[in-house]
This record gives C-alpha cells, sequence and structure tokens, in this order.
C-alpha cells in the first residue's frame, strides 16, 4: 500500500508482528521508492484518456482542464504530461503564475491553435474557480471543459489477467 499501510505496519512491528510492505500506490509518493505497484497502470490509462480528449479538444476547439492523482506529489502528473503531449502542466512545489499560462493560451489562439490541455495535479486549487478565471481573461468564444478528474475510478482501471 502507501503511507497508510507503511504506518499501519509500524503499529503490528511494535506487537511483534512481522511485516513485509510493498510500495502501492499510484501516486507514486513512497519515500525510498523509484516507482510504485500500479503508477504504470494509471499512466497508461490516464495517457489513453488524454490520446481520446485530444481527438475531441482538436475538433471542437476547445480546452481542457485535466486533474489527475497525487496528493502531494506531481510524478503522475509530469509523465502524463509528457507522454500525453500536454500544453500545460501543473504541479504541487512549483509555483505557477496563472496570469503567464492566460498569456501562454493567448498566443497559442493568436496563432489560430484553438486548442489545448491544461493538466493539473488535484488538489492544487478550486478547479471550477480555476476554469472560469481562464475562461474570464482568454474572452474568446472557446470551450473550456473544467476539470475532468480522471484521479478517480478510471486511472485505477486495469484488464484482468486470466
Amino acid at each position: 500500500g502507501g503511507n497508510g499501510s507503511y504506518i499501519g505496519s509500524k503499529y503490528l512491528v511494535q506487537e511483534g508482528i512481522s511485516c513485509i510492505n510493498l510500495p502501492g500506490t499510484i501516486d507514486n509518493d513512497v519515500v525510498c521508492t523509484d516507482y510504485s505497484i500500479g503508477y504504470f497502470t494509471a499512466l497508461e490509462t490516464i495517457v489513453e484518456s488524454i490520446d481520446r480528449i485530444r481527438d475531441t479538444a482538436f475538433s471542437h476547439q476547445s480546452i481542457f482542464i485535466i486533474e489527475v492523482m497525487g496528493r502531494k506529489c506531481g510524478d503522475l502528473t509530469i509523465a502524463s504530461a509528457i507522454a500525453g503531449k500536454c500544453e500545460f502542466l501543473i504541479i504541487p512545489g512549483i509555483k505557477f503564475n496563472i496570469d503567464n499560462l492566460i498569456n501562454e493560451i493567448k498566443n497559442k489562439i493568436s496563432k489560430g491553435i484553438n486548442n489545448a490541455i491544461i493538466i493539473i495535479t488535484e488538489n492544487i486549487c478550486n478547479i471550477k474557480k480555476f476554469s472560469e478565471y481562464i475562461k474570464k481573461k482568454i474572452n474568446k468564444n472557446i470551450a473550456l471543459f473544467p476539470g475532468l478528474k480522471l484521479y478517480n475510478y478510471r486511472s485505477r482501471a486495469y484488464t484482468q489477467i486470466e
């Protein structure tokens, strides 16, 4: 499991019960672990979703904001942004300026590129307010789809091997 499982194991060990922990969290935030079980499955699933969303963003000239799991760790967001070729990335621990983001979006629009994908780690901001602010500042007739949450069951999904 994740950090909670490790804390639980600590208490069991204190009671004399031997434990072995395997890092299993799609957040990939277990200390001293390069990659945890579930991380690559989540990454693959998110990138597949981004590929489908990109088709819609392109055909409907839309901007999508995609929120993915990670808590305070941006690993899944970074890898998803790179593999999914997202235009914009917002992660914990790296300060971002929303007005700079808006200027970059306006720059794309001025070049005739009326679609984009913004990927953001969960709980960084209020996605609804974030998207409303962007839409107001862009001031163009472009559809903006706020807060597609790919961090629920979709990114945890898998195909069972029999």
